[in-house]
């Protein structure tokens, strides 16, 4: 699936966050705010675990790799995602009706990146994703699948990638001027009876538990 977009929304995205910032006087101290978000951010095992999507492109040539590591949070559906990689889903999906059932149904957890975007390197010829927890400092990789240029509904993790174009002052990627290729992976749906059979192994004996290689 791709999206053509002009970089409208990174910089609308850029100005919002900066006018929401407020003054000095009105931020809580930083050890505060550090604990309130992780208290926010918490899950529904109480934050004693975490999940981070690993994105794996292979370039053309022979041993090109870049892996990039997403910490994702939790979201109820697409009006909880933050407000780029709402926008790109909706423009995604602009017929009422015609979001998959992935990205509304209770039979999925739904997360979302804390990183909204990623530049593109060059030419991609596959993409691999990871599906990692980590808990008690340890990660443990649970899912893994390819990303097919044709979309599916099949499977435990479905994710929804998006390209668009955008200028890299607007998304601090480069040189003034030139255009680059982003890509978001804006809602990441893990099939809801597969990851509440992995976190009750996991939880319930964490040293016997084994993820994939």
């Amino acid at each position: 699936m791709s999206e053509s977009a002009s970089g409208e929304a990174v910089r609308r995205r850029r100005a919002r966050s900066s006018a929401d910032n407020g003054s000095e006087g009105d931020r809580p101290p930083p050890a505060k705010r550090a604990r309130v978000e992780a208290a926010a951010e918490a899950g529904e095992d109480g934050g004693s675990l975490s999940y981070t999507l690993y994105v794996r492109w292979f370039g053309p040539s022979a041993g090109q790799t870049k892996v990039t590591a997403l910490p994702l949070r939790a979201v109820s559906g697409v009006d909880a995602l933050p407000e780029l990689g709402k926008e790109l889903v909706q423009k995604a999906y602009p017929e009422p009706n015609s979001q998959p059932e992935f990205l509304a149904s209770p039979d999925f957890f739904r997360f979302t990146p804390l990183r909204e975007c990623l530049a593109v390197p060059g030419d991609i010829v596959r993409t691999e994703l990871r599906l990692v927890i980590t808990h008690g400092g340890w990660e443990y990789c649970v899912l893994k699948r390819a990303l097919t240029p044709a979309p599916t509904r099949d499977g435990d993790m479905l994710v929804t990638a998006i390209e668009f174009e955008g200028r890299p002052e607007e998304a601090i990627l480069g040189t003034l001027g030139f255009r680059v290729s982003l890509i978001a992976y804006p809602c990441v749906a893990v099939r809801r009876t597969f990851l509440d059979g992995v976190k009750e192994r996991l939880l319930r004996d964490p040293a016997s538990f084994q993820g994939i290689l």
